[in-house]
């Protein structure tokens, strides 16, 4: 199989003379780019998620030390 090779030369020698590989090979790097761009795509905008509900959720709990004082008084 010439597209599992290693070697970029001897690959080129092996796509050039079979053009059903080479538009293979060309459809395969295709379809990694398009992939690669959407996981991107997709970890930004977790990230933006995750960053817009910790605020909500900052907005809903306490602050620490207020936080830290109520969990000792109650085990008093």
């Amino acid at each position: 199989m010439c597209i599992l090779s290693r070697h970029p030369i001897a690959k080129v020698q092996r796509l050039s003379q079979d053009p059903c590989h080479y538009l293979w090979w060309i459809a395969i790097h295709q379809v990694r780019k398009m992939k690669e761009k959407t996981l991107t795509r997709l970890r930004e905008e977790r990230l933006i998620r995750i960053a817009r509900y910790k605020t909500r959720l900052a907005l809903l709990l306490p602050p620490q030390a207020e936080q830290f004082r109520n969990d000792t008084a109650a085990g008093n």
